[in-house]
């Protein structure tokens, strides 16, 4: 909800959470496995929504 507060609060900025899947981080899958954080991360783009959580596929998930 934290996501929901903070864009209507700040509208000029986007705030979202996103479940990326299988991602190559030191915590995630720093042994190669995955994909960079910055394809996974592209499912909130500049035009996207704001306060949403969403699933690496661009489907919107409920809170």
């Amino acid at each position: 909800m934290a996501n929901v507060h903070y864009a209507k609060a700040v509208p000029e900025v986007k705030f979202n959470a996103v479940e990326p899947g299988c991602t190559n981080t030191e915590i995630g899958t720093g042994n190669g496995g995955g994909r960079p954080a910055g394809v996974s991360a592209k499912v909130v783009g500049p035009d996207g929504p704001t306060g949403t959580f969403q699933e690496e596929e661009a489907d919107q998930l409920p809170w």
